[in-house]
């Protein structure tokens, strides 16, 4: 549909052209038209793309913790460690090694942590902000129609006390 193929049979005359032509083009629309359908079914509302996002920050904080509790206790066990290595005379080299080793592990999981933290605060918040900015232009759309509709009140009270002040004279 979208091509004339290698030219081994072809339209001669101008009639048969422009049926070439037509036939092209149609076909270059209705796959086009499948492709954006397709896209458009493939896409997330706003309300899908909220739910996405609170479900990867629910994750993302939860691996945070995770990362968190790692380095808490990787650090809680080097500390048991120096203290254990104050307390034992003898075996000094062994232990500088693990405390070296531990060092290397609570580092690696502090900045996996850290790399957690920062990723949690990178998220689109565009969805959010549209959805505050729609409620809050509704709101002001609110506003002006209540405006306009009380200075209607307030000129029909003002045409009814100047026809019962006709009315008393």
């Amino acid at each position: 549909m979208t091509t004339v193929g290698y030219g081994d049979a072809f339209p001669k005359t101008m009639f048969g052209r422009l049926i070439g032509i037509c036939v092209c083009l149609w076909g270059v629309l209705l796959v086009s038209l499948f492709v954006v359908s397709i896209s458009d079914a493939l896409e997330f509302n706003v309300p899908q793309k909220n739910a996405f996002n609170l479900i990867h920050r629910i994750i993302f904080r939860d691996q945070l913790k995770d990362q968190a509790a790692g380095a808490i206790i990787s650090r809680y066990r080097i500390k048991l460690s120096e203290r254990k290595h104050k307390s034992i005379v003898g075996q000094k080299e062994n232990i500088e090694k693990i405390l070296e080793k531990a060092e290397i592990i609570s580092n690696k999981r502090m900045i996996k942590f850290k790399a957690k933290e920062v990723g949690i605060r990178n998220f689109d918040n565009a969805t959010e902000t549209t959805y505050v900015n729609k409620n809050v232009d509704n709101l002001m759309e609110m506003v002006e129609t209540v405006g306009k509709e009380k200075n209607q009140i307030i000129r029909k009270h003002e045409n009814m006390l100047d026809m019962l002040r006709l009315m008393i004279k």
